[in-house]
């Protein structure tokens, strides 16, 4: 990711730095000196092998422009892929919604928001401010409610439960493209897989690692299968 971030001629200078790397999830912290320099640093992280998710907590200096959060603005990147990431810009640029740990996918304009959360209220306004981004038609609310006192023991719980399930889901043969997220004991599996069959197989080698609470199986099958 470091060296994504350097070969970006947009970030020379920035002052957003990279935190942790843990399970393939980057997280993000510092202060971007534009809502575009935000969405170039996320991009090129995302683009970066073996990356799952972005967390990030980085500050714009300015709020972005409508335009900013269009669909499809962004060269290297897919419209659903930048609808996913101008979502993750918008909520790290509001200051109603937490620096928690959430997670954003989408696919034809619906938005699945997963992670946590320390209150109920904080889950709310996570889902409002992504239903204001362009290009979103529908969002799924996931998230978890964890509070600040229990954060540290849920995260190492959590911590346990993905190493567990990467034990049953080797990252290779028909299980390559699946992508596992874990938020509270509750395990989402996105991505692609091949075939109906291979679908069933991830939700049910899931459920049986240990720490695992519920399974929320949205992988998709490959067109044509």
């Amino acid at each position: 990711v470091r060296r994504a971030f350097a070969a970006e001629r947009a970030l020379a200078g920035t002052q957003i730095r990279l935190v942790s790397v843990e399970g393939g999830v980057v997280r993000l912290a510092g202060e971007a000196g534009s809502f575009s320099e935000h969405a170039v640093a996320v991009d090129s992280a995302r683009g970066v092998p073996g990356v799952r998710s972005i967390v990030s907590r980085v500050r714009s200096r300015h709020d972005p422009a409508d335009d900013e959060l269009s669909v499809g603005r962004s060269p290297r990147a897919g419209r659903y892929f930048f609808l996913s990431t101008a979502v993750i810009l918008a909520l790290a640029a509001d200051r109603a919604v937490p620096s928690g740990d959430i997670r954003v996918d989408s696919r034809y304009g619906w938005v699945v928001l997963s992670g946590t959360v320390p209150a109920p209220a904080d889950r709310l306004a996570a889902e409002r401010r992504a239903r204001t981004v362009s290009g979103v038609e529908v969002v799924q609310n996931d998230l978890q409610v964890v509070p600040a006192a229990e954060a540290q023991a849920v995260a190492a719980s959590d911590r346990a439960a993905r190493t567990s399930v990467a034990g049953w889901l080797p990252p290779e043969g028909e299980m390559s493209r699946v992508k596992v997220s874990v938020s509270n004991g509750v395990v989402r599996l996105g991505g692609t897989v091949e075939s109906l069959p291979a679908k069933l197989r991830a939700g049910e080698r899931t459920g049986a690692a240990s720490g695992v609470d519920r399974v929320d199986n949205d992988l998709r099958v490959a067109p044509g299968r």
